[in-house]
């Protein structure tokens, strides 16, 4: 590994992903080349390239594609390319039912790396894909979800989950009650469990899903560890290929140096890259 490599890739910023996007419906490339300088200043690799497709944490209400760099920094360092997607976050009042509107970017976000493939240099079948916390559901989900486009090009190998949430309906009344001291009305529970019956990835673990690495600390009060363990046993239970890593104190994105280190090692370990 270069000591020195920042000068290897380069960045598209603000690329829409469908037609009449909204605000949200961008996305970010990370793509592998070199500067030439002038006339064309920038020399992209002519062979396909692996790629990491990206979705931020944040609740499905905050966050962004450009702040989540810490997570893909080391892919786009080992030669990968890295597409960072922005979904539609919830508006003031919103609450759960913002989550098939991002679950549906997500498929957008595909379907864009599929038509723009040749363009880019993306290697459909070399596609990792990865979120954390709010992300690591749709990162998670749409990886199902692709399985059952039975015309799709994309082979997605694995999913990179830091501490994402496998159970929609556990999570927002667990997140509600301790962390917000609500309680939801009768309808709004109802539409929970709709939501979570549909979204929720621990509902649509089959033999055939990705293998999947999951980082989840301990002492997490956001997303419980009991999220990963429930849904790595189920990926067991069916001989899915799959890693749990617990870092022992490990809160919410909170670990410590030696333990980030630890972790992208188990990852790029799991990988096989």
């Amino acid at each position: 590994m270069e000591e020195f490599w920042g000068h290897n890739f380069y960045v598209e910023n603000n690329i829409e992903y469908t037609e009449n996007a909204n605000e949200f419906q961008q996305l970010d490339l990370y793509l592998q080349g070199e500067y030439v300088g002038e006339p064309l200043y920038i020399k992209t690799k002519l062979e396909v390239v692996k790629t990491f497709v990206f979705f931020h944490g944040g609740g499905w209400s905050v966050g962004d594609k450009a702040k989540s760099i810490n997570y893909f920094l080391h892919f786009i360092q080992k030669g990968w390319q890295v597409i960072s997607v922005n979904y539609t976050l919830a508006n003031e009042g919103e609450n759960v039912n913002v989550i098939p509107k991002a679950v549906a970017d997500a498929m957008l976000a595909y379907k864009w790396i599929e038509t723009n493939s040749d363009k880019y240099n993306i290697d459909l079948n070399n596609i990792i894909v990865g979120g954390e916390s709010a992300g690591g559901q749709l990162a998670m989900i749409s990886a199902m979800k692709n399985l059952l486009i039975t015309d799709s090009s994309i082979k997605i190998k694995s999913v990179v989950n830091w501490f994402g949430v496998m159970d929609i309906e556990k999570f927002f009344l667990h997140i509600m009650d301790v962390h917000f001291n609500k309680t939801y009305t009768d309808k709004e529970k109802a539409e929970l469990v709709d939501i979570s019956k549909k979204y929720s990835p621990t509902n649509f673990v089959t033999k055939n899903t990705p293998p999947v690495i999951t980082i989840h600390g301990n002492n997490d009060t956001v997303v419980l560890v009991n999220q990963a363990n429930n849904f790595h046993a189920k990926l067991s239970s069916l001989k899915v290929d799959n890693k749990l890593i617990v870092p022992e104190f490990g809160k919410h994105a909170g670990f410590s140096s030696k333990q980030w280190k630890n972790a992208f090692n188990e990852i790029f370990n799991f990988l096989k890259f």
